[in-house]
């Protein structure tokens, strides 16, 4: 079975906004040749382009470890329960994520030019003001354009990214596999194994939804500054292991 790299949804959206970058960099960069003191802005369309191409490159690092990892669970004794979607079941969980993540890009749009907009807005007021409030009137409705477009321009990069891997998703031919063992876990090609300390299983129970009968998963994770987060995984479990998901629960917890 081909893994798939666990954070390669980050990296339409996180290289789009690299190449956004990299665009206004350029585009300022002609500007400067043309007589335009723009070379600053240039310098920033590249230390814009190069924060955001430095987030694909670790991701894409932190998966091909998480890959490693999944792999060499996967090859081992230690999955003791495992099972592979079927071509319909799969089509069915592709089918309602496609439905729920399909509206995303509106809200990822609007709150980009929002945000972006306000900061403008608020950046424009405060320096119109320092001559009188007509130019702060002025140079805030000048901010408020800006910004708005800045963040229209942003929030189509990450919309437009993220829409593209939904849809690389909902195509995705080959049916998912998950894997079981004691306190490890593969699903949702991603990889998770406790420790009983940093990482750790806090809770694992099957819950009906209508038709469906999901493992609902909370675990325990290693953040930054040695601190942890919390995250969810649910995972639809095929009606034929029902019971032995359900007999699996303790060892998966590690009660």
């Amino acid at each position: 079975m081909h893994l798939r790299n666990p954070y390669r949804k980050a990296f339409y959206p996180m290289g789009l906004l690299a190449g956004l970058g990299l665009l206004a960099a350029f585009i300022f960069w002609v500007l400067s040749l043309a007589g335009l003191d723009s070379r600053m802005l240039a310098g920033m369309g590249m230390v814009f382009s190069g924060m955001f191409g430095l987030i694909v490159v670790i991701a894409w690092l932190l998966g091909l470890n998480r890959l490693r990892q999944a792999g060499q669970f996967l090859e081992s004794e230690r999955p003791l329960l495992r099972w592979t979607y079927t071509e319909a079941e799969w089509r069915q969980q592709r089918e309602a994520a496609w439905q729920e993540q399909s509206g995303d890009w509106k809200l990822q749009l609007g709150l980009m030019t929002l945000i972006f907009g306000l900061v403008g807005l608020l950046a424009g007021v405060m320096i119109g003001l320092d001559e009188n409030v007509t130019a702060a009137v002025v140079t805030g409705a000048l901010g408020l354009l800006l910004g708005g477009l800045a963040g229209a321009l942003m929030g189509a990069a990450v919309a437009g990214g993220s829409a593209l891997s939904s849809l690389q998703e909902y195509r995705e031919a080959e049916p998912g596999q998950v894997a079981l063992g004691a306190g490890e876990i593969y699903a949702n090609d991603d990889y998770f194994r406790s420790d009983g300390g940093s990482s750790t299983i806090r809770q694992a129970e099957l819950v009906r939804e209508g038709l469906l009968v999901k493992l609902e998963v909370d675990m325990l994770i290693p953040g930054q500054r040695r601190s942890s987060r919390e995250q969810h995984w649910s995972i639809v479990v095929p009606a034929e292991f029902e019971r032995r998901m359900e007999e699996m629960l303790p060892v998966l917890r590690g009660d």
